[in-house]
């Protein structure tokens, strides 16, 4: 017989993929899993090699049988495993089944179960034609009962006894549901709070620029350009701007520099680069600005300069961007005019000296 939910399946959303759980996701997942947060409420507690790896090939096997199917969390910005989310005790015959997630501390009480929750739950109710959608929690776990009802399920009450703790203690357990009727007033609420969760929270996350991003970066850059620096710009240094940024140029620069990207949201919201001393590439998208995406790259790439054993960094101010600098530690060292692609530019040299730290070498 053909297992209810078919390998392999993957869920994607906005803020995170679901994707099939398997044994490569095994060493990123135990790293996680050595937080004993996570496992406080639970019957046993994974935080050690081989209870892990048994927890976790059981479940492979579950998902052969058709009786589970586990489900590795990516974060979409940091490509990061941050925990697992599953169908479990699966009855196609009853068309039933259970949803359980458990996500690394860092990532509670944000828009990640909710999103999580969505898509699971929609693809239950609208793909699986499923009647019953079950949550349970430990009764003593009141973050996730709450988190529970906040989704819309149902209380249905406490099953007393209902496991066995590794260490012979017992477990009674809250049960809730969501049932296929409930689904159509219950999935606009939950939108509803995914999005309120989301537009509150803008978590930033600074990675390396890949090659086959240049093209995004370029229309970042650019789309920034016709906004900011325009008025200051003439047309054909406006059109030196657009070359010097242009998706074969930025590949070419992704090779040569240490360029990075500013995660949020689902999308690259920023980009700076460090060639050689120099801050250079330095641009946040349109509709973030001002919400700290521009302060979080610079002091990211001031790390990553520091790291490399600089004991200072420089940079071209543009006429729009020297009070940031200023206000960010940066001093002026003289008015000179920059040259790129043949074309002259006004611009402020500014250089910003590091403050010894301890283990980076600097004076």
């Amino acid at each position: 017989m053909t297992n209810w939910i078919t390998y392999p399946t993957f869920l994607s959303g906005e803020t995170v993929d679901l994707i099939p759980l398997e044994k490569a996701h095994f060493a990123e997942l135990e790293e996680l899993a050595k937080d004993k947060r996570i496992w406080e409420f639970y019957i046993y507690d994974a935080t050690s090699s081989e209870k892990f790896n048994a927890i976790f090939n059981s479940l492979l096997e579950e998902r052969v049988a058709g009786t589970r199917f586990p489900f590795t969390i990516l974060h979409k910005e940091s490509q990061k495993l941050i925990g697992i989310t599953q169908y479990l005790d699966i009855q196609a015959q009853h068309e039933k089944l259970e949803i359980g997630t458990w996500l690394h501390p860092d990532y509670w009480a944000t828009e990640i179960n909710l999103e999580c929750k969505l898509l699971l739950l929609t693809y239950c109710f609208e793909t699986l034609k499923a009647v019953r959608v079950q949550l349970k929690a430990d009764e003593q776990n009141q973050r996730s009962r709450k988190a529970i009802v906040k989704i819309g399920a149902q209380f249905e009450g406490i099953l007393r006894n209902d496991m066995i703790r590794d260490n012979g203690t017992f477990r009674n357990s809250a049960y809730y549901s969501i049932l296929a009727s409930e689904w159509e007033e219950k999935k606009p609420q939950l939108i509803a709070l995914y999005e309120g969760k989301k537009s509150r929270q803008l978590r930033i996350v600074m990675r390396p620029a890949l090659e086959s991003e240049a093209a995004i970066l370029s229309e970042l850059i650019c789309e920034n350009a016709i906004s900011t620096l325009a008025p200051h710009y003439s047309p054909l240094q406006m059109d030196t701007f657009f070359s010097y940024y242009s998706p074969e140029a930025m590949r070419e620069k992704i090779s040569r520099q240490s360029v990075f990207c500013a995660w949020g949201r689902g999308q690259i919201i920023g980009t700076i680069a460090l060639d050689d001393d120099f801050v250079v590439g330095f641009y946040t998208r349109l509709g973030f600005l001002n919400q700290g995406v521009g302060i979080t790259m610079m002091r990211y790439l001031e790390q990553f300069a520091q790291e490399k054993g600089l004991r200072a960094i420089r940079l071209s101010a543009s006429p729009v961007g020297a009070a940031f600098y200023y206000k960010n530690g940066f001093v002026k060292v003289e008015d000179c005019l920059f040259t790129y692609l043949g074309v002259s530019f006004e611009e402020t040299l500014m250089r910003k000296r590091f403050v010894a730290v301890a283990g980076l070498g600097c004076q």
